[in-house]
């Protein structure tokens, strides 16, 4: 039959007018409002139900969607999942047509896709124009791209260098429009390849024969269809010569170059940083190759790294190549070295920019946008995780615009939005190995009871609860089923919540106020952070993500004669985010500020206004970072200390408190626990309920019982036993 794909290879240049029959044309003839109702379409299927269908109806509904591709642009995409589930439950047999199988939930999200008028009225071009030309390579050691003169590479992962080339090749894809998602979002791409199969995947809009390259294929897309106009991609014979291109790790030969030597980087020759910042060609370069020494690079704590290179991990590069035809006649000069490869660079040669350039690629970690070098100003861009793709779905069937639904995303934290999506994954694949139809409550049952018998905690089930809760858009936890199955577990297996505190604060404050820790002025550099680090923690009781954010400058530090008090900054948001946890100052009084005597001179060791004031002094000469702690040694010495590591600080403080005592712990140590046990001890200190409530920024009392409080011994438990031992005693 004639279509649209035929046309187009019948069309000459001058060609100025051609005839097409109406009922192949009129997806792309502009109908009026009033007409269009004689054009419509429809598919009935019935007597089917919605949770089963017979292989042939779902055969003929898919051949129907198929004659439509021509006319819509991404619908090959949007039947791909269709298509998969048919073949994977069709064996071959006509007999077998008449079978009537569960539709998966995924298969049903899909074919919402094609209920909105908005993807069937827009029509599609015959041919995309090219606005940008992206070309990618890849080899077992790594990956390449180019973008005009902008150059991204990368090294891969061992699990993503053990795949197939054609599994990198599409990987390579992904991470080069990442890389360029800035300069290349809304406008039309082309895909430069070597790899045919990456150019069938991508222009067909997917495929059945390998899943794994249909679940790459469908990532790439699927963000094309949200952040790009169109993309199509053109095959390259292999000998072609491409910037991107990047040889095979090289074998591990005395006096050769290799590109994984310990603290040495090999450095994109395909650049030139010049100290403006910007970018050139490597024609433009006049000095010798070098190699760079690195230290390691810094990370977020998803482990990515920063996007923000080290200025002084930028160089020259030169047009000339590597020569490692000469490695044995230099293997006899001493040291076995090559004098043809490059050498390391010295300081002098290092100049100021900005390169595009990427360690490890793995697509579970999330990336942030390159700096071209050639622009200051930000842009604003949809979300590119994957993560969100069947919440995405969600928000789009239910009407919503691309810039609604990016905005309702981000109703929760990027790591809850993990959880929910791994959780969501889990159900699909437990309801298809099943056979369960994934929205009715009997199969939300029977995976909580799966997960039950496989050991999984009550918390757990109910995390995967609100999951599901959010993916099936349905209130199940107010479900009588539901609340009846939690309070069975509740009875099955109590959950034990251990009153006694896994370390003792007395011991702890004892070992502070000794050396090593004191005199403060004979304190190390790393005593001073974890007591000052301690302190802060246990007369705050705020949780470590806080304590990070703190600041030095006013007016979130202010300090006083009897006390500091500190602020949030208003760009950081706590885990709770709401006037009342943002708005919660931090109050560190002064203790025992003038001591007339031994005791209350060994308490003033315990202020932390003074443990403050010496650690703001001795840090002053070195510190690089605004934010109150920073790192005390290594080559981010004065940098803002991550959470881990002020978590690490504080459990340091008590297990060397213990040990300098000849203690030792009985069970492990939280960072968190210094909540709890600064609360308990305040409480029975005289604190009121609401003033701890309050300190620790918990919005309701119950919070703190039900969770926090714990048994510190108070003198009203032991009226009890006093007295009764005190009736025996003889008057």
């Amino acid at each position: 039959m004639d279509n649209i794909r035929s046309v187009l290879n019948l069309l000459q240049d001058s060609s100025y007018l051609t005839s097409l029959d109406l009922k192949d044309a009129y997806l792309h003839v502009p109908i009026h409002l009033e007409s269009q109702q004689f054009l419509r379409f429809a598919v009935v299927l019935e007597g089917e139900s919605l949770k089963t269908i017979s292989l042939r109806k779902a055969m003929a509904l898919l051949g129907t969607i198929t004659s439509s591709f021509p006319a819509i642009q991404w619908g090959q995409l949007h039947s791909r999942s269709l298509q998969s589930w048919i073949l994977s439950k069709w064996d071959k047999h006509l007999s077998s047509l008449d079978k009537r199988v569960m539709i998966p939930w995924s298969v049903k999200q899909s074919l919402l896709w094609w209920t909105e008028p908005q993807h069937l009225s827009t029509g599609n071009l015959w041919e995309f124009p090219t606005q940008y030309i992206i070309t990618t390579d890849a080899s077992s050691w790594g990956w390449g791209a180019h973008l005009d003169s902008l150059t991204a590479q990368g090294q891969w992962s061992s699990r993503i260098s053990n795949r197939s080339s054609n599994s990198r090749e599409l990987q390579a894809v992904w991470e080069a429009i990442l890389a360029f998602k800035i300069q290349i979002w809304k406008t039309h791409v082309t895909i430069r390849t070597d790899n045919s199969t990456v150019v069938a995947y991508i222009n067909h809009q997917g495929g059945t024969r390998s899943k794994s390259l249909q679940q790459q294929a469908s990532r790439i897309l699927h963000w094309a269809e949200r952040s790009l106009k169109s993309i199509k991609a053109v095959h390259l014979k292999g000998d072609t010569k491409l910037p991107s291109r990047l040889p095979e790790q090289m074998q591990s030969v005395p006096g050769r170059m290799e590109s994984q030597r310990p603290g040495v980087s090999s450095v994109d020759r395909t650049l030139d940083c010049s100290s403006s910042g910007l970018i050139r060609q490597k024609e433009q370069c006049e000095m010798p190759d070098v190699l760079l020494s690195l230290s390691p690079r810094r990370t977020m704590g998803s482990r990515c790294l920063l996007d923000q290179l080290e200025p002084s991990q930028n160089v020259h590069f030169s047009a000339s190549t590597f020569d490692f035809q000469s490695t044995e006649q230099n293997l006899s000069r001493p040291g076995g070295s090559n004098l043809d490869c490059p050498v390391l660079a010295k300081k002098t040669v290092v100049c100021s920019a900005t390169t595009i350039s990427y360690g490890s690629s793995d697509p579970s970690r999330s990336r942030g946008p390159v700096n071209s070098g050639t622009s200051g100003a930000s842009q604003s861009e949809p979300s590119s995780s994957f993560s969100m793709e069947p919440e995405w779905r969600i928000l789009k069937s239910k009407g919503f615009s691309n810039r609604l639904s990016e905005t309702l995303l981000q109703s929760r934290k990027k790591v809850t939005r993990q959880i929910y999506s791994k959780a969501w994954r889990v159900y699909n694949n437990w309801c298809e190995a099943n056979s369960r139809d994934t929205g009715h409550s009997n199969s939300v049952l029977e995976f909580l009871q799966d997960g039950f018998q496989k050991g999984l905690s009550s918390s757990t089930l109910k995390v995967q609860v609100s999951a599901l809760t959010v993916f099936l858009d349905r209130k199940l936890a107010e479900e009588e089923d539901i609340i009846r199955f939690f309070k069975a577990l509740r009875r099955i297996r109590p959950t034990i919540h251990s009153r006694v505190p896994s370390w003792d604060l007395n011991t702890v404050l004892q070992g502070l106020c000794e050396p090593p820790f004191e005199p403060l002025v004979d304190s190390s550099d790393k005593l001073l952070t974890i007591k000052t680090a301690f302190l802060l923690a246990i007369t705050s009781a705020r949780r470590v993500g806080e304590l990070q954010a703190l600041s030095i400058l006013e007016p979130y530090c202010v300090i006083s004669d009897d006390r500091i008090t500190l602020r949030l900054d208003t760009s950081f948001l706590p885990k709770v985010v709401s006037k009342f946890h943002r708005s919660q100052e931090i109050f560190l009084p002064s203790f025992c500020n003038n001591p007339s005597n031994q005791k209350e001179q060994k308490l003033h060791c315990l202020d932390v206004r003074r443990c403050v004031l010496e650690y703001l002094q001795r840090t002053k000469s070195w510190r690089t970072s605004n934010a109150l702690l920073v790192l005390f040694a290594g080559k981010f010495r004065g940098k803002q200390a991550s959470k881990s590591t002020i978590a690490r600080w504080i459990k340091q403080a008590i297990s060397l408190s213990y040990a300098q005592q000849g203690k030792q712990l009985t069970s492990a140590v939280r960072a968190h626990s210094t909540r709890a046990v600064s609360t308990s001890w305040a409480e029975r200190a005289g604190a009121s309920v609401e003033q701890i409530c309050k300190a620790a920024t918990w919005s309701s009392q119950n919070t703190f019982v039900r969770h926090y409080r714990l048994d510190v011994l108070s003198s009203a438990d032991l009226t009890f036993g006093r007295k009764v031992l005190q009736a025996v005693i003889p008057p």
